[in-house]
């Protein structure tokens, strides 16, 4: 079937949610087994000799791979692909995320530790949990905060329990939550605790029966309540959907890990799901990736239905997932990335400059402008970020994550 200038053009779109072809070629070295991962191993040995020689988005992958990788090399099948030199490097990078992951874990204890002494039945999410129990070692996981998830009416006792631990509010931390609490250990570790699970409110706070699904598991010492297997999948997927710092991969590798490794998934629990938040048509698209390019074992039919649900999107979901696929690139990616002609560039121009009167209603719901004129002021907030953002990249030389953003 003939595909249309705009599907193209939306399809190319979505495709920015995704890792390149350099970084998929170090995603399956790293997690494929097998006949796959011997040859994907071998394929990327030349790039870990010379690694910064590599693009800023593989120098990036690499960086959250290392351990990965490490062990992977270490494999009795895997050894004679890396050199000495490499295999050093990597562990290196190994051992520093080992020595970084004990800070973390003790830090956690005593938060988890200071909830329970308040009662706030947190849930706790994403990074920590998924070490501990899908990473073949939780160290290989690089834990950069603590995140939870609590009820609004919990959410004052739960900002107590984190400063009984240790952790301070800043008032100036630029990379405060708009719908949460971020608070700030000494060591530097923060921890952020959300009252939704997704940052953009057009996705639901919460996923529907999520706390009858929630397992109460021994984790850190001790007890704690986390998402079941098809609400940590989607948690994962719906928040790398919008984050500028996908470009390090470490949804693709969580993601697969709990699929391969954590509880069996109940795929209608995570189609469902997927509908009812409204996050079919990312969701669709990152599904599909793990099972083509990392051959996840998904079911076709699963894959199917989000694809029919996507199809279906209102205008308002297509522009949210758009405008999550390109967080932290320039606002121009979504056009210089189309292929096809000028058709499908046009239509990837026309959703950048006039998205959907819905969408701009939701975007700029604090505004109290009529829709015509948010367009023209929605080009000047968006030229202001951008040199703010230019500024602030400057000002960080070395940073891989300004580099990718």
């Amino acid at each position: 079937m003939a595909v249309t200038a705009r599907e193209a053009a939306l399809t190319s779109g979505l495709a920015l949610l995704l890792p390149d072809g350099g970084q998929t070629r170090l995603l399956r070295a790293a997690l494929l087994r097998g006949e796959a991962g011997r040859r994907a191993l071998a394929g990327i040995a030349p790039e870990l000799e010379r690694p910064q020689l590599l693009p800023a988005p593989q120098r990036a992958a690499l960086r959250t791979l290392s351990p990965l990788l490490e062990a992977r090399a270490a494999d009795a099948d895997g050894a004679p692909h890396v050199g000495g030199d490499s295999l050093r490097v990597l562990r290196m990078a190994a051992a520093r995320e080992r020595v970084r992951y004990e800070t973390v874990r003790r830090l956690a204890r005593s938060l988890i530790a200071s909830l329970a002494d308040r009662g706030v039945d947190a849930i706790l999410l994403r990074g920590i949990v998924l070490a501990e129990t899908v990473y073949p070692e939780p160290f290989r996981r690089h834990t950069h905060d603590i995140d939870l998830f609590v009820p609004p009416a919990e959410l004052e006792r739960a900002v107590d329990a984190a400063r009984a631990a240790g952790f301070t509010e800043r008032a100036d931390d630029p990379d405060r939550l708009p719908g949460g609490v971020r608070l700030v250990h000494p060591s530097g570790l923060p921890v952020e605790i959300h009252s939704s699970l997704f940052l953009d409110p057009y996705y639901a706070a919460e996923l529907p029966g999520m706390h009858g699904r929630a397992e109460r598991r021994a984790l850190l010492g001790e007890r704690v309540r986390t998402l079941g297997a098809a609400d940590q999948l989607l948690h994962i997927c719906g928040g790398a959907s919008q984050s500028p710092v996908r470009g390090s991969l470490r949804w693709v590798i969580d993601a697969w890990l709990l699929i391969h490794r954590g509880p069996e998934i109940d795929w209608e629990v995570a189609v469902s799901g997927a509908a009812a938040a409204r996050l079919a048509l990312p969701v669709s698209v990152m599904l599909r990736y793990l099972a083509e390019e990392l051959e996840s074992p998904i079911p076709g039919a699963v894959l199917d239905r989000l694809d029919s649900l996507a199809r279906e999107a209102s205008p308002i979901a297509r522009d949210i997932a758009l405008y999550g696929a390109r967080a932290g690139l320039p606002a121009l990616a979504l056009v210089r990335r189309v292929p096809g002609g000028v058709r499908p560039r046009l239509w990837a121009l026309g959703w950048l400059l006039f998205p959907s009167a819905s969408y701009l209603r939701h975007a700029y719901r604090g505004r109290r402008l009529p829709v015509p004129l948010l367009y023209p002021y929605r080009i000047w907030h968006h030229g202001i970020a951008a040199f703010r953002e230019r500024v602030r990249r400057v000002r960080m030389p070395g940073s891989l994550e300004a580099e990718i953003a």
